[in-house]
């Protein structure tokens, strides 16, 4: 891989909008769910986080429903149930990044710090 910058009409455009503090959050967040989505089975989350108008909570959101209730997923499950949904090469190149957790309760900790610095 090159670590040549990219020229601006090869930027990858990203649902989560990466230009903005919250945007960062929202982005982080789905990171730690693409590579712990057991972690989410074991959280609560703000209710409120549903009407946060910003770009990128809808898939969040959506993904914390979906994997509530799912405790057996892992990361290779989510990404083939979400590959020919409009998200899903989102997904696929989040999960290709680094993770800044270590661990599932690292990932745990932080994920729901974010949701509630979105949330108020």
């Amino acid at each position: 891989r090159s670590n040549k910058p990219r020229r601006p009409e090869e930027q990858p455009t990203d649902p989560v909008g990466e230009s903005n503090r919250e945007g960062s959050l929202i982005r982080k967040a789905i990171s730690l769910i693409v590579h712990f989505p057991d972690v989410v089975s074991t959280l609560t989350w703000p209710g409120s986080l549903e009407d946060v108008p910003l770009p990128g909570i809808p898939l969040l959101v959506q993904l914390l429903e979906e994997l509530q209730e799912d405790k057996s997923v892992n990361t290779a499950i989510l990404l083939e149930r979400w590959r020919d949904r409009e998200n899903g090469r989102h997904l696929s190149r989040l999960a290709s990044l680094e993770c800044l957790a270590n661990s599932p309760d690292e990932a745990g900790k932080e994920l729901v710090d974010i949701l509630d610095r979105l949330a108020h």
